[in-house]
């Protein structure tokens, strides 16, 4: 499921650590630097800044898969930087790091768009590469998901389009129909020396324009319905609930 979604054949996943302590950022830099994924053929390569402010100078600078961002640093706190990022970079998946007993903080950037919280102090390397892992495999399947929206949208606006298109001919098809008929009585009846008679010949090669035109666009976007795309299956949504 992970080598579905996650974007394939990329060696390396940029990670952005937001921290204001020095020994923690480097520390779990170390720790990230050791894995290696054998699924994905993947490391990680690590950028850390110390600040909300900072943070944000980065990501203008580099683009990044993943971005870890602790909750409590002096100036702006992770919760309000995480709220301009997602402002900035929608589809950008974060995770915030608290300290114990914050968990109602956690669950609040849970609601705001966090894909996941870890708390300082109990970290392991295993527990640090499930969650960024499990956040990009999320991350990539909801703008999966929301493509696949767009395009059925699309969809759906071209068919109605093109519904309008073919009704409208069928309705001009039927006065269209009537004027050739008119034409063609008074062509018969008309002095074939006459003026009248040469505008009746100009009238009628015109409406034997509009109904060759008319022909041709309801055999042009002469439609079935067609099945929509393939829509994001059971199976995958019940791989997503897993990352929850």
């Amino acid at each position: 499921m992970v080598d579905e979604f996650v974007v394939r054949h990329k060696e390396c996943y940029n990670i952005l650590m937001v921290d204001d302590d020095d020994n923690f950022r480097n520390a779990h830099k170390r720790l990230l630097h050791l894995v290696h994924f054998q699924r994905l053929n993947a490391v990680f390569e690590v950028s850390d800044v110390n600040s909300a402010d900072a943070a944000m100078q980065k990501l203008k600078e580099a683009s990044f898969d993943c971005i870890l961002l602790d909750y409590a640093m002096p100036g702006r706190d992770g919760l309000s930087c995480m709220n301009d990022i997602n402002l900035l970079y929608p589809d950008m998946p974060i995770i915030l790091f608290t300290g114990a007993g914050n968990e109602n903080v956690a669950v609040n950037a849970l609601k705001e768009g966090a894909m996941d919280y870890l708390i300082k102090g109990s970290i392991s390397i295993e527990m640090l590469e499930m969650a960024i892992v499990n956040a990009i495999t999320k991350a990539t399947m909801l703008k999966h998901i929301e493509e696949q929206k767009k395009q059925i949208l699309d969809a759906e606006r071209d068919r109605v389009m093109v519904q309008t298109l073919a009704s409208a001919c069928h309705h001009l098809g039927q006065p269209v129909s009537v004027i050739r008929t008119c034409l063609v009585i008074l062509k018969r009846q008309a002095d074939v020396d006459s003026d009248i008679y040469k505008t009746i010949l100009s009238a009628y090669a015109a409406i034997e324009s509009v109904c060759e035109i008319l022909w041709k666009m309801n055999h042009v976007y002469n439609f079935t319905t067609e099945p929509y795309l393939k829509a994001f299956s059971s199976t995958d949504e019940n791989e997503m609930l897993k990352l929850e």
